[in-house]
């Protein structure tokens, strides 16, 4: 008997809400951090609904990317890695702003 796979959709939206995250704290630190930056990231959270989205998605599955690393294939492997390394690009692309 085959167990069903679990995939690796939690695990990709941990990535994107994280790295999301990662964009706008940089953003907001080039010039030091503050408080005005935490009020800045609450009034994007209340203002900007696909911000908000990619949070919340990344949150509500996370329990289950341990189940998705384990249960992960070499295919899965390299599409999360090319997924992963498309993320670090934005991310170096936000630090060049």
């Amino acid at each position: 008997m085959s167990e069903e796979k679990v995939g690796i959709k939690e695990s990709k939206e941990a990535i994107d809400g994280s790295v999301e995250l990662a964009k706008f704290v940089i953003s907001r630190a080039k010039d030091g951090i503050g408080i005005d930056d935490a009020s800045a990231l609450v009034m994007k959270l209340l203002a900007d609904e696909a911000f908000k989205a990619k949070l919340q998605s990344a949150i509500e599955g996370i329990q289950l990317v341990p189940a998705e690393f384990k249960d992960l294939d070499f295919s899965e492997g390299v599409e999360l890695g090319v997924f992963a390394a498309g993320k670090a690009k934005e991310i170096i692309d936000e630090l060049k702003k």
